[in-house]
């Protein structure tokens, strides 16, 4: 303070915000409406300035009506200063928060490693970790079509030449037929189980269901194979339980992400290193383990 000038530390003007833009708001409940608190407070600051131009008081009444304008001024001041202030402020609201298709906000956190070489690691160095549930926010058009083929491959075309595996009550696969599965799995269907997915973690486990019947549904069996962390040898089967939705999103995540890039953006943006690109690596469940299915090596596949 003693190195800064008289006129950068106080002020002799009130700057005032013109009528129109703290005009009357309106209520809630009831007719008529409430003036702006800024009104309030200018009007009380001009009462006190009037009685400092006559100066017809005692000295004690004097500084007591100063210090009265001062506190003022620091109340207008932080009323302005509250509406620009942090995650909610107009800056942040309305020059960053900007909404974006095919976008999400995660939080940044550091992951844990129980590997021994960065080639074994979940991510690599050029990947970034992100959810499969916002993967399916970030990769919608791409999702519902890989999904539409799916479930087309699977269900819909082949429901006359080969009949849908489940498991029965004592744990066997059976064969059994689909039920106009066309009129089932629709794009409503998928959009309405990828949003699900998204909102309730709770149902990421589920299977998905078969119609069997008119009103009567199976659960899809699950086949691949379980192998050796180290050597990749086979240790058993997983067709012993049925298909859930974190398999059917996971496996369309790797595949759907294996030629795509993410632009991450780390606000506020200060300088070159706020905004990348980088390759995508779904994650899911803290534990995971290799399996194969069809062919594919999925060596971080969720534990289920």
């Amino acid at each position: 303070m003693t190195k800064s000038k008289k006129s950068e530390i106080f002020t002799n003007y009130q700057i005032v915000i013109p009528v129109f833009y703290r005009d009357i708001l309106p209520k809630s409940s009831g007719g008529g409406g409430e003036t702006d608190p800024l009104n309030n407070l200018y009007c009380k600051e001009i009462r006190l300035t009037s009685l400092l131009k006559d100066r017809d008081m005692f000295d004690f009444t004097l500084h007591s009506t100063i210090y009265n304008i001062q506190h003022i001024m620091v109340d207008i001041y932080d009323i302005f200063k509250h509406k620009l202030e942090r995650k909610n402020g107009m800056i942040r609201k309305y020059l960053m928060g900007k909404n974006v298709d095919n976008c999400v906000r995660s939080v940044i956190s550091c992951p844990l490693y129980h590997d021994k070489t960065p080639e074994t690691t979940g991510t690599r160095f050029d990947h970034a970790g992100i959810p499969v549930a916002q993967i399916i926010s970030l990769c919608y058009p791409f999702m519902q079509a890989w999904l539409k083929q799916f479930f087309e491959r699977e269900f819909i075309i082949p429901k006359e030449s080969k009949p849908i595996m489940r498991l029965d009550a004592n744990g066997k696969v059976e064969a059994v037929s689909i039920y106009k599965p066309e009129l089932f799995y629709t794009d409503k269907y998928i959009k309405k189980l990828a949003d699900r997915y998204v909102r309730d973690p709770e149902c990421r486990f589920d299977p998905i269901p078969v119609p069997i019947g008119k009103n009567e549904y199976a659960y899809a069996a699950f086949t691949g194979k379980k192998l050796d962390p180290s050597t990749n040898a086979e240790l058993s089967t997983i067709s012993q339980r049925p298909m859930t939705l974190t398999d059917l999103f996971y496996i369309a995540a790797c595949d759907i992400v294996k030629d795509k890039h993410a632009l991450i953006t780390r606000y506020p943006v200060s300088d070159a290193y706020g905004i990348f690109i980088t390759k995508v690596n779904p994650i899911t469940t803290l534990q995971t383990e290799p399996v194969m299915i069809n062919g594919q090596l999925y060596r971080h596949y969720p534990k289920i």
